[in-house]
């Protein structure tokens, strides 16, 4: 308020117009300020509540994952289906990664051929993501601990593949081959 009065310009309520060459009249300004931001507070907390138990139900609560679209019926009932032909491609990049003889980099180059082009962020993203064996992660919240649901939605790949990716992703050892470079067909 400072700076804009030494700009010329006067900040005043709208409602409810004050004096502010009165002291007094800063309380009030201040009263007016502060309500707002507790009422958007109060918003916050109730959307992440409603956010939180949303996911404890399985719902998606946000954007759907690649191979998935979000679907809305009405206001309040909203779901997510899968998208045939990506969901074709996610299930053979699963399978190629669990099989463990290419590396994940490759794997996304040789499909990004194909026309299922992702930055490899997103592509090891892809493949960590539970969403795809049909769980949904609920972060920790207040003092709950971190959760894994089941989720409404319908798994594109089960959770026995998504397991095996994960190992293959998660093991430090050298003695599997790992296809890096093109090899050429003869």
């Amino acid at each position: 308020i400072r700076y804009f009065k030494e700009l010329g310009i006067k900040v005043n309520a709208a409602q409810n117009p004050l004096d502010l060459d009165i002291p007094e009249n800063k309380l009030l300004l201040a009263v007016y300020l502060s309500i707002p931001e507790i009422d958007n507070d109060k918003r916050s907390l109730n959307i992440k509540e409603c956010i939180y138990q949303a996911k404890l139900a399985g719902k998606c609560t946000n954007l759907a994952p690649r191979g998935y679209v979000n679907k809305q019926i009405d206001d309040k009932h909203k779901y997510v289906e899968i998208i045939p032909k990506d969901a074709e491609f996610i299930k053979r990049i699963f399978n190629e990664v669990a099989e463990g003889l290419k590396s994940p980099n490759y794997i996304r180059k040789q499909y990004a051929r194909e026309g299922f082009k992702m930055s490899l962020n997103a592509f090891m993203n892809m493949l960590r993501n539970p969403f795809y064996c049909g769980i949904i992660y609920v972060a920790p919240y207040q003092d709950k601990d971190e959760q894994f649901i089941k989720g409404l939605h319908e798994p594109i790949i089960d959770k026995d593949l998504f397991d095996k990716v994960q190992n293959v992703l998660g093991s430090k050892s050298n003695h599997k081959p790992k296809l890096t470079k093109k090899i050429h067909p003869d």
